[in-house]
């Protein structure tokens, strides 16, 4: 019995040590649970966090730093979140394999229990064939206690079968004792081996909780297991220790029942009493193991749920990892976006740089060209001067030997002297023309400097010095070729814009001087003709009897020897120009065509002559001449329409004068023009300005109405307790309705902005086209031909006046469409006052009245005091300030249920079809992705929709084809679950937003304008009502199409217009109090 004892007491020990495993690995499954909730929660927590830097980065513009150091940072945190990942995944697995060593000892000590209960079994069997034997033997002593011979021989044989029943329970208990014993250490090692691998196991715990922050709990709860299995340990030994004290009492008791033979019966019986009693104990113990058993099933279900919860923790955990690399590698995606924006921003500030540079070698290499050019000039016009006083030497010479000779010779004297003085005349207009086009090499090569200036600014101010002295030294040098050539000449003012041609007129104009030189070389000296051009014979022979016919002749042959060296060149010159990729002035052909034409003539009427004998008239044919090469001097700053006019009928000095009388009337009426829209323009913007200033006014006080009325309210709430939900919902409404407002406001201030900036735009075109015509008025002094001048001017004044034509017209079409924007507002506002009256039930003015407050003691103590002193005007004032609301928001549709059914289409949400339908709705891809997150949740008909799951979603700026899109093939898969959750969908007309307004500006056509845009709004219900609220909704707007008001909700609406006036906070405040009262009339009664 003793041996059932010790038994027993070792079950329950063992009982009381798997108890404890079970208790320490749940309290360590409930701490690993909470720190994985920890550690999920500092993940999201990070990735606000880094979503919140990222979105500082983009918005705010950091720089190239910032994004340096969020990629740091990103790295840093990955690498931390893989770390960590890695370490939660170690320890669950460690997790793991000690709990199914532990689930193995467990069974291993389960069947080593069934073994020793077998034991235990057998040696109660024994016990009770023993205990047969002893009753037969009692009853043979009875018998023998008759008999007086037989009471040795039976007490002799009742010794030895108490020594041998003795013997064996001695040799079982010992033997029973012995097994426990080496049971009890076996069972000691293995909690040895236990405590080490949970010490194993603790030591991971805190490398973990090291890093989340979590090791002083851990540690607690290790020493709390550590010491709860260590006084089990002490009281089995205390048991042990007791029930080796009770066996060996039992042994001593055994001793003294032997040696007290006569206190045998008593000592039977006492031991029957206690095998029946150990058999109670048995029966009890029984039906304990039983209940244990049962315990350990409830244990090990228990010890499924956690570890199911454990699998879930996983999958979880799984989710935010995969959530977390999807975010990574999105933010690394807008990072790269933004680097290749930075890159392409520096890439093309270079290449402007250097276009900028090059522009500047380029002018600065024309620059020095046209002053080598100017150089060149000078040193022609140097042999000129010198040519000219050998030719005026050599005619004083031939008009004193003229005095000595014949008539004849005097007559070929003054022939020759006509003709000098005819070419005299046209060097020195010729002169003039190089003059005017030195001046616009001036020009063009000041204007060069200028733009130089800018890199090189110390090098081009010491250059324009120097240019200023050389020109001040080719004026000088002018004057005096002038006065020593022709006093009487006054050359005329060209002022036009240098070209490449006119660098081609000087070429060809100093070839014609250097000829000119040649040719009256030729007449007074007659120099040897050169191989390469010999010269014509002279024209006047010494012959006295030559006739006119002859002498008309020789000028003829040459004029003809003259220029046709002229006529040559020029076409040499031509033709390099050409290869090299420019343009002839068609102003040096003309005045060679001109030329060519007049020698051709004078072919004819030659080739006449000598038919028929003519007299010709020198002196007008000198006059002809002299007036032929005046008008090409004078034409040759204008363009080539006017020289070929000029060739048949040139224009008096009279008409010239009033075209340039006309063209400075023009020019002075244009100034005036110009000053006028100046001013206008400056009037405007002060205008706007103030306009502007009055908003921002009007703003701060409707800001302070709102300070004021959050007081109020906090008062109320102070005084009133709670408000209820109507009046909190009336109070956002009107502070939305407020912050559309305010939102209008913002939008009329851009306009004004934008057209501060067309306007100043606009001025400065007015300031160009002015300096373009200040530039040109000099030149359009030396025109001669009226149409020509006059032309240019009105040319430019008809593309003012078509502009200012086209500006009127844009003008009234947006005047027009203001108007007819304002009439369908005004439609829209009257069908909601309509609606609204339908809705109060059907009455009219009185309908919109406040409702009767109730006079009960508890409202008449919450209601504030300011509501109280402005009750008495509240329905006035109502009336005026809904109208004022009306004219300022723009009126939205109601939401209407869509009832048609449509069949489910034959592919899912991944097909390239709905991926076409939300990236037509809108372009932006973590609202595509939230959208494609929400349709999969409720398409998925074997996952549950959580509680937590938004009740709603608000699509908000979808075209028709969207709209229809989503009904037709999105909806019907949502709309096909069988747990009790369903969707309803809404539809409204939606309105355009800011974006589309801005983008839209004066110029858009009637079909952007009316183009219609919807919204839809998905509602889940759940047994057969609606579940959430407002403030559940996800809104999500198209980029195309953002509302003006803000919220994305049901009751999200357009923003009012930009004339909200200074005094609309006053009348705000009162209408939410008014608001308010209504709201606790109606949760009132």
């Amino acid at each position: 019995m003793a041996d059932t004892d010790l038994q027993l007491k070792i079950e329950e020990y063992l009982e009381e040590i798997g108890t404890l495993k079970e208790q320490v690995e749940g309290v360590r499954k409930e701490e690993k649970l909470k720190a994985a909730k920890e550690w999920g929660a500092r993940l999201k927590a990070s990735k606000e966090e880094f979503e919140r830097k990222l979105k500082e980065v983009v918005g705010g513009g950091g720089g190239g730093k910032e994004v340096e150091t969020l990629k740091a940072q990103m790295v840093e945190w990955q690498a931390a979140t893989a770390k960590q990942f890695l370490s939660a995944k170690n320890l669950n697995e460690g997790i793991k394999l000690k709990l199914e060593e532990s689930e193995k000892k467990g069974e291993e000590l389960r069947k080593e229990g069934e073994e020793k209960e077998r034991d235990i079994e057998a040696s109660m069997d024994e016990i009770g064939a023993l205990k047969e034997r002893l009753e037969g033997k009692e009853g043979e002593v009875k018998r023998l206690r008759e008999g007086g011979e037989k009471e040795k021989e039976a007490n002799g044989e009742m010794d030895a079968i108490l020594a041998a029943v003795a013997a064996v329970a001695g040799v079982a208990t010992v033997a029973g004792i012995v097994q426990l014993q080496k049971s009890i250490s076996e069972k000691d090692a293995e909690l040895k081996s236990l405590s080490d691998a949970n010490r194993d196991k603790n030591a991971r715990l805190e490398q973990l909780t090291k890093s989340l922050g979590e090791k002083e709990a851990e540690l607690s709860s290790l020493n709390l297991s550590i010491a709860a299995s260590n006084s089990s340990t002490c009281e089995k030994d205390a048991l042990l220790a007791q029930l080796q004290k009770s066996i060996s009492d039992k042994e001593a008791e055994l001793k003294s029942w032997n040696d007290e033979s006569g206190e045998k019966d008593a000592l039977l019986a006492q031991l029957q009493r206690s095998i029946s009693e150990k058999d109670a104990e048995l029966s009890s113990l029984n039906q304990t193991l039983a209940a244990s058993s049962l315990s350990t099933g409830e244990k090990d279900a228990l010890l499924a749920q956690l570890q199911k919860s454990i699998g879930d923790k996983d999958a979880e955990l799984k989710s935010y990892s995969a959530q977390l690399q999807s975010l990574t590698s999105e933010n690394h995606t807008q990072l790269q976006s933004h680097q290749q924006k930075i890159q392409s921003l520096v890439d093309e500030n270079n290449q402007a740089k250097e276009t900028a540079l090059k522009d500047c070698k380029d002018m600065t290499l024309r620059a020095t060209a046209a002053e080598d050019q100017l150089n060149k000039i000078n040193e022609a016009m140097k042999v000129l001067q010198e040519e000219y006083t050998k030719c005026k030497i050599d005619l004083s010479k031939l008009q004193t030997s003229s005095s000595t000779g014949s008539d004849g010779q005097h007559r070929q004297l003054e022939e020759a002297k006509n003709m000098v003085n005819l070419l005299t005349s046209k060097n020195g207009n010729l002169e003039e023309t190089v003059k005017a086009l030195r001046s616009q090499l001036e020009h063009s090569r000041e204007e060069n400097e200028a733009i130089a200036e800018r890199l090189e600014r110390e090098r081009v101010d010491s250059a324009v010095k120097e240019v200023k002295n050389k020109r001040i030294g080719v004026v000088v040098k002018e004057e005096r070729l002038q006065q020593g050539a022709e006093p009487q000449a006054q050359p005329p003012s060209h002022s036009s814009s240098p070209s490449l041609s006119d660098k081609l007129n000087i070429a060809h104009f100093e070839g014609i001087l250097n000829k000119m030189a040649e040719k009256i070389d030729a007449l007074t000296v007659s120099p040897p003709p050169t191989p390469n051009q010999p010269l014509p014979p002279p024209p006047y022979p010494a012959d006295d009897d030559i006739s006119n016919t002859e002498l008309l002749k020789k000028i003829t042959n040459f004029l003809d020897a003259s220029f046709s060296p002229t006529t040559s060149t020029l076409n040499t010159i031509k033709t390099k120009v050409e290869e090299n990729g420019g343009k002839f002035d068609p102003l040096a052909m003309t005045l060679t065509d001109v030329i060519v034409k007049k020698v051709d003539e004078l072919k004819q009427a030659n080739s006449s002559a000598s038919k028929e004998p003519v007299t010709v008239d020198m002196s007008g044919f000198e006059e002809k001449i002299v007036e032929r090469i005046e008008s090409l001097r004078v034409n040759s700053a204008g363009p080539a329409t006017s020289l070929v006019k000029s060739q048949s009928e040139p224009i008096p000095n009279d008409e010239s004068l009033k075209i340039i009388q006309d063209l400075k009337l023009k020019l002075e009426e244009k100034e005036m023009q110009v000053k006028g829209k100046e001013e206008d323009v400056v009037r405007h913007t002060e205008i706007m300005t103030k306009e502007l200033h009055r908003f921002n006014k009007a703003l701060g006080e409707r800001d302070e109405a709102i300070c004021g009325l959050k007081e109020e309210l906090s008062a109320v709430k102070e005084r009133s307790g709670p408000v209820d939900e109507v009046a909190l919902k009336v109070v956002r409404e009107e502070l939305a309705k407020e912050r559309a407002e305010k939102k209008a406001v913002r939008k009329a201030a851009k306009e004004m902005q934008r057209r501060v900036e067309a306007l100043t735009k606009e001025l400065e075109a007015i300031k160009a086209l002015q300096r373009q015509h200040g530039s040109g008025s000099g030149g359009a002094t030396t025109v001669t031909d009226g149409g020509a001048g006059a032309g240019s001017g009105g040319e430019e004044s008809e593309e003012s006046s078509e502009k200012k034509k086209e500006e009127e017209k844009k003008a009234k079409f947006m005047e027009e469409r203001r108007q007819m924007m304002e009439r369908a507002k005004e439609k829209k506002r009257q069908e909601k006052r309509e609606r609204e009256m339908e809705e109060n039930g059907g009455g009219g003015e009185d309908d919109r009245k406040p409702a009767a407050v109730p006079t009960t003691p508890a409202v008449e103590d919450s209601k504030p005091k300011a509501v109280e002193k402005k009750s008495a005007d509240v329905e006035s004032e109502r009336e005026r300030e809904r109208d004022r609301s009306d004219s300022r928001n723009a009126a939205t549709t109601t939401w209407r249920e869509e009832t048609d059914h449509h069949p489910l289409p034959p592919f899912g949400l991944d097909s390239p079809v709905i991926s076409h339908l939300l990236t037509s709705w809108t372009s932006d891809i973590q609202k595509v992705q939230y959208l494609r997150l929400y349709l999969q949740c409720l398409a998925d008909y074997n996952r549950e929709v959580p509680v937590t799951f938004p009740k709603g979603l608000t699509l908000l700026g979808l075209t028709e084809e969207v709209k229809d899109g989503f009904l037709t093939l999105v909806v019907p898969m949502l709309q096909g679950r069988s747990d009790g959750v369903g969707v309803k969908v809404f539809s409204r007309l939606g309105e355009k937003g800011d974006d589309d307004e801005e983008e839209e500006g004066g110029g858009a056509d009637d079909d952007e304008e009316n183009r219609v845009v919807y919204d839809l709004k998905l509602r889940i219900v759940r047994d057969g009502g609606v579940g959430g609220g407002d403030e559940k909704d996800a809104g999500l707007a198209s980029p195309a199409s953002q509302p003006q008001a803000g919220g994305a909700g049901a009751g999200g609406g357009a923003g009012g217009g930009a004339g909200a006036g200074a005094g609309a906070g006053g009348g705000l405040k009162d209408r939410i109090q008014q608001r308010l009262i209504e709201a606790r009339a109606k949760g009132g009664t």
